[in-house]
């Protein structure tokens, strides 16, 4: 499923599809409407849909789709989430160890999405906020590989609940632990370059699904 434009079931484009039409128009010497049911046909593997039935129904599907993404993370975000990132290793002198805690994560040995901070040690000031972030993230990486997987058949079903059932990493502030900075300054650093990688990541999908 292409976030950007409907497909039909067979993965061609509309545009595509209107240029086999024309090809096969010519190739028969049959009318132009003729040869986009055809096509239609064909591609959506029903041999009594016309072009303008198929043209509906993808139109809708995709609409569907689009609408799942209304809640992804927006660009400015986590572009303001990179910023707390960079300051949070100077917020303080306390500082906190979070680790994904929902059981498919961990049963899965923390499967679900690469580049997962785990664990992650932010300050005490910004654990919330942090733990939200992170959700939103993993919550949009889940979306992404539905879409990836083209289980178009599954739209109405909630995505949330699927993604709070998944592997997907769930932070929470209450399995929080604290850190003492002092002792491994090298992880707290680690941690910070690993999340920075992660927001890159979610990022890029943004620009993708802009």
């Amino acid at each position: 499923m292409n976030i950007n434009e409907p497909l039909f079931p067979s993965g061609i484009s509309l545009a595509r599809a209107k240029k086999d039409a024309k090809k096969l128009k010519k190739l028969e010497d049959i009318t132009l409407t003729q040869a986009l049911n055809r096509v239609a046909q064909q591609h959506m593997s029903n041999p009594y849909v016309t072009w303008e039935q198929s043209i509906t129904e993808l139109k809708s599907t995709h609409a569907e789709v689009v609408a799942l993404f209304e809640d992804c993370l927006s660009k400015s975000e986590l572009e303001q989430f990179l910023s707390v990132i960079e300051q949070d290793t100077r917020a303080g002198d306390s500082f906190i160890s979070i680790t994904p805690a929902n059981d498919g994560y961990i049963e899965s040995d923390g499967n679900g999405g690469a580049m997962w901070p785990n664990p992650l040690i932010v300050s005490s000031d910004n654990v919330e906020y942090f733990c939200k972030m992170l959700n939103k993230m993993s919550f949009q990486d889940f979306q992404v590989l539905y879409l990836d997987y083209e289980m178009e058949e599954l739209v109405s079903i909630d995505l949330y609940d699927m993604w709070e059932n998944s592997n997907y990493p769930t932070y929470y502030v209450h399995d929080s632990i604290e850190f003492d900075a002092n002792k491994d300054n090298d992880q707290l650093y680690d941690s910070y370059f690993e999340l920075k990688r992660r927001v890159k990541l979610a990022t890029d999908w943004c620009e993708k699904l802009a």
